[in-house]
């Protein structure tokens, strides 16, 4: 069933932001110290950390926003979008906070590219650590509106080799941004585990998406966790969010606190998760306590608009230049 573009106009980017706000607290957090501070319904409300406050989002976030701008910006063709890739991710290095905790990865790479070293090569080679999927959301909005399949595949990647320069990162963020296109059209989790499949079965993460999905009614959700990973490489983040989803499809909340609630990267996979559920369900979806307290509310929604009209003016073009620059990555 597909959807209407009003309808996914903001509850992909709101609905990471939330996830990302949300797992913040938990993100260095043993299980056991987790479990004895929320219990065992899990973290539920906003806390602050590392001293900013409650509501706050993290990198994944503001890397998020870097990926939605370089789109907005790129035209959207392959040399075009490389730079703009570049670009934004260095300015998010200059820019960044500390407190927000960003990856060694991402900030290396950033750095090297805010010197001015050309994206293709500013990537931190053999790297699979989650930040090329952690922000990959947008790309899946943006094809929404795309009439050749290929472009999102080719998109998703290019938006990670300036950092990420391995091939389980540039599948991870693939397979991500597929994930988000779906859900937006609505497609069911068990649908969307046999396209994955289809594709991309024989590749890690690929395999990953469907133990995650095999495991969505383990009654035990800390021990199935424990089975897919904490999440700090793509390829776990990734699953570990699916199966956040898996487990509640239907529910915003449960997803995100579910995805919060873990020992690892806790921060990316409740992110992942609400922009999944966030796509899937809408943003009525999400708890107005959490929408009406998350940082960046309006500019987000805003952001979100600018992405989804400047997609459905690009698509309006039949011009898939890029296709070939991202089957080479």
């Amino acid at each position: 069933m597909s959807r209407r573009p009003s309808d996914v106009r903001g509850p992909v980017l709101i609905g990471s932001a939330v996830g990302d706000a949300l797992g913040a607290p938990t993100e260095f957090m043993s299980l056991p110290e987790i479990r004895a501070k929320y219990g065992a319904r899990g973290i539920r409300e906003f806390e602050g950390f590392r001293g900013l406050p409650a509501g706050s989002w993290t990198d994944d976030t503001e890397m998020t926003i870097a990926v939605a701008w370089a789109l907005i910006h790129s035209g959207h063709r392959g040399d075009d979008m490389e730079d703009a890739f570049g670009h934004e991710y260095a300015r998010w290095y200059m820019t960044h906070d500390p407190r927000r905790s960003p990856g060694s990865t991402c900030r290396r790479a950033g750095q090297d590219l805010a010197r001015g070293v050309p994206p293709r090569l500013a990537g931190v080679a053999g790297s699979t650590g989650c930040g090329a999927v952690m922000r990959v959301a947008p790309v899946g909005l943006f094809h929404l509106f795309s009439p050749t399949p290929g472009s999102l595949i080719s998109a998703a990647k290019i938006s990670a080799y300036p950092t990420h320069d391995s091939v389980e990162a540039r599948m991870g963020a693939a397979v991500m941004a597929m994930l988000i296109e779906m859900a937006a059209q609505h497609w069911t989790a068990e649908e969307a585990t046999r396209r994955v499949q289809e594709n991309y079965g024989g590749t890690a993460v690929g395999q990953a998406l469907r133990k995650a999905y095999d495991l969505r009614n383990e009654p035990d959700a800390d021990a199935a966790y424990a089975q897919i990973g904490e999440g700090w490489d793509c390829t776990s983040a990734v699953a570990g969010a699916w199966f956040a989803f898996c487990r509640s499809p239907s529910s915003f909340e449960e997803t995100v606190v579910s995805a919060a609630t873990t020992q690892g990267d806790s921060d990316s996979l409740a992110s992942m998760a609400g922009a999944i559920s966030g796509a899937y369900n809408g943003l009525e979806a999400i708890p107005e306590r959490w929408r009406n307290k998350v940082e960046g509310y309006n500019m987000l929604s805003y952001l979100s608009d600018r992405l989804l009209d400047r997609a459905a003016a690009f698509w309006d073009v039949d011009d898939t230049d890029y296709e070939s620059l991202g089957e080479d990555l």
